[in-house]
């Protein structure tokens, strides 16, 4: 994997508006976790997806979409999480598994050699 300086830059600030806007509209006393949370979310996901390429173009489009339908995925999830004022740890674990299926088929698919 080669990184793409720019898009990872460009990247890195989108994550940190989005963990902003999660600080704002976050619940009182949980606003940093959420923020927190939602920038690991971003970075992860859009990161990898924009900064990222790999040797194959296919497998770097594969990545790109997985990474985008997971960042979907996730912000939604804590979205509604947000919404439901779940505790701390059940909110940790939820997302925790989310970003671990997605690390692992990245590296399944960046493995598959295709």
């Amino acid at each position: 994997m080669k990184i793409n300086v720019v898009p990872f830059i460009i990247s890195f600030i989108a994550s940190a508006l989005i963990a902003y806007t999660f600080y704002i509209f976050g619940p009182k006393g949980n606003e940093l976790l959420y923020s927190i949370t939602s920038f690991i979310i971003s970075v992860c996901t859009i990161g990898l997806g924009i900064g990222f390429k790999t040797d194959s173009e296919r497998i770097t489009m594969l990545n790109r979409t997985v990474a985008s339908v997971f960042f979907v995925i996730c912000i939604c999830t804590l979205g509604i999480l947000l919404n439901l004022l779940v505790g701390q740890q059940l909110l940790i674990i939820i997302i925790g598994l989310e970003l671990l299926t997605y690390f692992l088929i990245i590296y399944l698919l960046s493995k598959s050699g295709q």
